[in-house]
């Protein structure tokens, strides 16, 4: 949504096995700054979760690296709207309530599934 913030974990594994993480923080064209500011706290967090070896990125609508377009290969879509704040509870703008949702991507290229998964504690993720 052009309104909010997000972030969003890429975690690859190295020839030696080794996970390594990139985690962007992806900023709406109409997002507030309380709502960048939380996004990029929740980025220091995530990067605590995972041992302090995260690779920080900022993403600005219109204005994504190749990179973070690759992940949304063959398109990213951006909708209109998103929550009044990130700050000030979780009621959507027409005041329906938010739904979390953790999304597992799986595959390469065009190969590329996702669907909902439960939202679990951080160890439970893929590593």
């Amino acid at each position: 949504f052009d309104g909010d913030s997000f972030v969003v974990l890429n975690t690859e594994r190295g020839l030696d096995g080794k996970p390594s993480h990139t985690a962007h923080a992806w900023m709406g064209v109409h997002t507030t700054e309380d709502e960048s500011a939380s996004a990029i706290a929740k980025l220091a967090k995530l990067d605590a979760m995972l041992g302090g070896n995260v690779v920080m990125r900022r993403q600005v609508q219109d204005h994504e690296t190749a990179d973070f377009k690759q992940l949304f290969y063959p398109a990213l879509m951006v909708l209109n709207g998103g929550i009044d704040s990130a700050l000030e509870g979780h009621e959507a703008k027409d005041g329906e309530e938010v739904a979390h949702r953790l999304l597992w991507l799986r595959g390469k290229g065009r190969g590329i599934g996702v669907r909902q998964a439960p939202m679990l504690p951080a160890a439970s993720l893929n590593r």
